[in-house]
């Protein structure tokens, strides 16, 4: 029988927490909201828990560092991750301030399943899936095990463009229109904070983009999405 690495039994323990947040968001939040805003199901969250593991299996032999690696210590993995994801979520404060577009937080302690749990599932996907199997396709299938890190930089940009495009079209879906500010603000917060988990994760492994996401929704959503909620 063949023993588990530590990267799996990290991903062991995040699917865990992933699994307790999804049951905590079923039976405590779902049932009171509109079904349109039900994003994510049980069966998503599987379906992201399996690619994210098929990310896993990929990640070292495409270059990514594992989750503990000792060559990295714990101010990279974690304080400096954490601080990157504060400043973005200090610069979608400052961005708020200036063009507000209306309350869009849960609000406390609800907020403390919804958003931990939103930020695991995208670095899922984003990050340790896509990230990392188009990578491995285009470095390692296509192009034998030549230019990885070429390679990693227009992944990172591609989806990162990609992302952003996607969180326009939601919001044209769902808000409306949208003004050129806002347009800046989508591409600054959304795709750059994508390049930059999708950086974090090449320079120092899975749990430093996980960090600077929980990061990023601590400040926006969390703290000062609960004081917005307070003033109302």
């Amino acid at each position: 029988m063949r023993t588990l690495t530590l990267d799996e039994k990290l991903y062991g323990g995040i699917a865990v927490l992933l699994v307790v947040l999804q049951v905590l968001f079923t039976l405590l939040l779902a049932p009171f909201l509109p079904s349109q805003q039900i994003t994510i199901s049980w069966l998503e969250t599987i379906i992201y828990l399996i690619l994210g593991y098929v990310g896993l299996r990929l990640a070292t032999r495409s270059g990514f560092p594992e989750m503990m690696n000792p060559e990295i210590n714990n101010k990279q993995r974690f304080v400096i991750p954490l601080l990157i994801g504060i400043l973005f979520g200090a610069v979608t404060i400052i961005f708020d301030l200036i063009n507000p577009i209306g309350t869009i937080h849960f609000p406390f302690p609800i907020s403390l399943v919804v958003y931990p749990r939103a930020a695991i599932l995208q670095q899922l996907l984003f990050t340790l899936f896509l990230v990392t199997f188009l990578v491995w396709l285009i470095s390692s299938v296509i192009l034998k095990e030549n230019k990885q890190q070429q390679v990693f930089w227009g992944v990172a940009i591609t989806i990162a463009i990609a992302y952003t495009l996607w969180q326009i079209s939601l919001f044209l879906t769902y808000v409306g229109g949208l003004t050129p500010f806002f347009v800046v603000e989508l591409i600054v917060l959304s795709g750059g904070f994508t390049l930059t988990a999708a950086y974090l994760y090449r320079d120092s492994g899975f749990l430093s983009a996980i960090t600077a996401h929980l990061g990023q929704y601590l400040i926006w959503h969390i703290i000062w999405g609960g004081f917005a909620i307070a003033l109302l």
